[in-house]
């Protein structure tokens, strides 16, 4: 809590449940319209390759056992950045990194139209997975810095439905953009799938710099008062928690290896789907 908060609060009354719920949805429909925004965009970014695979695996000589590599190898990428990028967005703050995030997946996106060989797919799908690691987990932690325990449960789950928003959508955005596009600008189908889904993060990244701030210290669309609210709201929270577990405790939990578990067997069922269905779905097609 800063001083100025601090010294405004004590000079007037504690916020009641009424106020600092509507401080609170202010913050909500200040922020997370955008941050899902970016997940939806992040989600079709990130699958956009499957439907890509029709038509590139033609001109670039593309199997599918490169293919497989080229869509798992994203995960490589993003598992050994993921931690470096929330460490640095603790020092830097969440406005500079979350843009970082979406300029540099955005023009890694652009620039997957112009490989031409299945080892260039591969590494530019790596590249896809430095460039967004620490996008997911610092919007997470971004929220912490905003909202209490109580709150963020409501608010993580309206996220996570961004994923399910841009599964819903990203079929048949890319089915539109492939039929119309192609030979746009000199581009193949393909090529332009790519161009036309990675220019929308490149300019929400720059409109992160304006949009978002670090704390709510920061924030100009708030009061003092309102600003204070958020504070108090957090300090409430903070009290109420229990104290941090160690590292080495949490390890020791066998609760923590069975939720992984089971989060790694779903997420790894939904990927391989998501990342195969198009071409499941055109041998389907064919045969018939």
């Amino acid at each position: 809590m800063t001083s100025t908060a601090e010294q405004f609060l004590r000079l007037t009354e504690a916020p009641c449940p009424i106020e600092t719920s509507a401080v609170l949805r202010k913050a909500v429909w200040r922020l997370l319209p955008f941050l899902f925004l970016g997940y939806v965009i992040n989600t079709i970014d990130r699958a956009n390759v499957a439907f890509a695979k029709l038509r590139m695996a033609e001109d670039i000589a593309l199997t599918d056992a490169a293919y497989g590599i080229g869509a798992g190898i994203f995960y490589l990428g993003y598992i050994l950045f993921e931690v470096p990028s929330n460490m640095y967005m603790q020092r830097i703050g969440a406005r500079a990194t979350l843009g970082r995030i979406m300029i540099l997946w955005g023009l890694v996106t652009v620039a997957t139209a112009f490989v031409t060989t299945p080892t260039q797919l591969i590494a530019a799908r790596f590249c896809l997975g430095v460039a967004e690691a620490g996008f997911f987990p610092g919007m997470i932690l971004y929220l912490t810095y905003w909202f209490p325990a109580a709150w963020r449960a409501r608010i993580t789950a309206v996220l996570l439905m961004a994923a399910m928003s841009a599964g819903m959508i990203s079929g048949p955005l890319a089915g539109w953009i492939m039929s119309h596009f192609d030979g746009w600008l000199g581009l193949k189908d393909w090529q332009a799938l790519f161009v036309l889904e990675g220019v929308p993060a490149i300019l929400l990244g720059m409109l992160a710099w304006f949009w978002l701030v670090d704390r709510p210290a920061d924030a100009r669309w708030l009061s003092a008062r309102e600003k204070a609210v958020i504070a108090a709201s957090l300090a409430v929270g903070k009290a109420d928690n229990i104290a941090p577990a160690r590292l080495a405790e949490v390890l020791r939990q066998p609760h923590v290896y069975i939720a992984g578990l089971v989060f790694f067997c779903i997420y790894s069922g939904s990927n391989t789907v998501s990342y195969w269905m198009p071409t499941l779905i055109r041998g389907l097609v064919s045969r018939t």
